[in-house]
Order: C-alpha cells, then sequence, then structure tokens
C-alpha cells in the first residue's frame, strides 16, 4: 500500500538520482524511518459527482525526512523497491489504513465509506500480504468490498501472468480492483479481459471526450452486476 495519488504510487528513477552513494544514504535513512517510527499515511477523500458527498479515502505514503521535510514517494519509492523495504512499508500502510477505516465507518454518515491502497508488484507476490489483508479485515470487522486494491498498469505485464493470479486471489475474497495509470500500455483493453477491474484510473488527455469537464485524473468505476435471475 504505497500510493502518491494523482498517478504519482509509481516507483520512479528520481528516487535514487544519479549519484549511488546518495541513493544508498537514502536507503538507509529510509530503513531507520520505517524501523522506528513508520511511514507518514495521508488520505485523499475520493468524492461522487453526483451528490458531492465522500465515499472512500485512498491511503497515501509520504517521508517525514529530518532534514528535507515531507517527501512524496518520487523521493523514495524507487530505493524502497530495489532494496525490498516496499513489503513492510506496505505493510505498514495497509495496517493503518484499515484500522483508520475501521474508526471513521463508526461515524454517522461514513457507514459504507471504502479503502484505497496501491500495491506494488513485490507486495502482491509476498507469499503473506494476501492473509495478512484478509486476517487485518476480519479483525477489523470490515467486509472484504470496503477495499480496494490499486495497481499501476505497468505490473499487468509479467508474461507468466503470476501478477493476474495473484489479484485474481484478492478478487474471489470480494475484494476490490482498481487500474492505475489505465492507457499508458498497448495492452490496456487485454487487461480488462482478464482481470475484473472495478475502477479505473485515467489521465484526462487519454479521454478526448471529457477532458474540458474533468480534472487532471479521472476515475471511472464499474456499474454494480445486474441481479442474478430467478430460477426456472
Amino acid at each position: 500500500g504505497v500510493g502518491g495519488g494523482g498517478g504519482g504510487g509509481g516507483v520512479g528513477r528520481r528516487g535514487l538520482g544519479a549519484n549511488p552513494g546518495r541513493g544508498r544514504g537514502r536507503e538507509g535513512g529510509l530503513r531507520r524511518a520505517v524501523e522506528r517510527r513508520g511511514p507518514g499515511v495521508y488520505y485523499q477523500p475520493q468524492g461522487e459527482l453526483t451528490t458531492s458527498r465522500i465515499v472512500g479515502l485512498e491511503a497515501l505514503v509520504r517521508w517525514d525526512h529530518p532534514d528535507r521535510g515531507l517527501l512524496a514517494p518520487g523521493e523514495f519509492l524507487d530505493a524502497a523497491d530495489q532494496s525490498g523495504l516496499i513489503v513492510e512499508l506496505g505493510r505498514q500502510v495497509l495496517t493503518m489504513g484499515l484500522a483508520e477505516l475501521a474508526r471513521w465507518r463508526f461515524v454517522p454518515g461514513y457507514e459504507d465509506l471504502e479503502l484505497c491502497v496501491n500495491v506494488s508488484a513485490q507486495e502482491l507476490l509476498h507469499p503473506d500480504r494476501f492473509a495478512l489483508t484478509t486476517d487485518l479485515l476480519r479483525s477489523h470487522q470490515l467486509p472484504p468490498s470496503a477495499l480496494t486494491i490499486e495497481v499501476l498498469e505497468s505490473v499487468l505485464f509479467d508474461v507468466e501472468g503470476v501478477v493476474q493470479q495473484a489479484l485474481m486471489s484478492y478478487v474471489d475474497a470480494g475484494i476490490q480492483l482498481a487500474l492505475d495509470d489505465f492507457g499508458t500500455g498497448s495492452s490496456s483493453l487485454v487487461h480488462l479481459r482478464h482481470v475484473p477491474f472495478t475502477t479505473l484510473h485515467t489521465h484526462r488527455a487519454r479521454v478526448p471526450w471529457v477532458r474540458a469537464s474533468l480534472p487532471h485524473r479521472a476515475t471511472f468505476r464499474a456499474p454494480p452486476s445486474p441481479p442474478a435471475p430467478p430460477p426456472p
């Protein structure tokens, strides 16, 4: 669960910079931050256009650097991904996010609030992540549908399909899936055929017919499935 919001949750090369020594120093600082106090988790509200009602929260991770202040994910996620810290970082974000969601759902008017957490390929394929996710949902008495796992489209480009298999485990458990940066890959529509994403995030420039009316990042949600026909 390491997201940046606005498509900023992806892992970029800026995190390490051109200086290997600087990259190692940043990795060490991030490791100490994760071990001592965990990441800073912030929540971006997700609204419903027709009612202006807040229906969800997206968990965003920030690193409160002792010298440079609050750093966006592009400044450190590459180091976290290459070092393997991304798994522990994501575990902490998921744990804190679901605990926060459970508290919010006791507030009148927010009983159906949902949480969206960005997840990397390493997290998806970690042997303990799926069990951790379902255990946390159960311990907080949250329905699986209250959680959305969001992945970048780029993580689906694995030839063997192991990421898609991992995603289907979440679907089978009732957890929702979201696809970020939709439209950046050449096989976008193929992904929609094989994995039942309920939400797509895309940039306004990739949707010409709504450029004038939507903010720079648009979200499209699949309609609910129709009820099953009555038995004969």
